[in-house]
């Protein structure tokens, strides 16, 4: 999970944008969007996988 935090960090360089993405992580609804998007991935990285 810090893994996909770091890199999306490196994307966005503002100091502004870093901040409101750190509470956006630390707020529960920004937790459960990203649990939900490395699902999604997840799944997807899966399924290509098993063909």
């Amino acid at each position: 999970m810090s893994e996909l935090k770091n890199r999306t960090y490196a994307v966005f360089t503002g100091s502004g944008v870093r901040v409101d993405l750190q509470a956006f992580f630390n707020s529960e609804s920004g937790r459960q969007a990203v649990s939900k998007l490395a699902r999604t991935v997840r799944g997807h990285v899966e399924a290509k996988r098993s063909k």
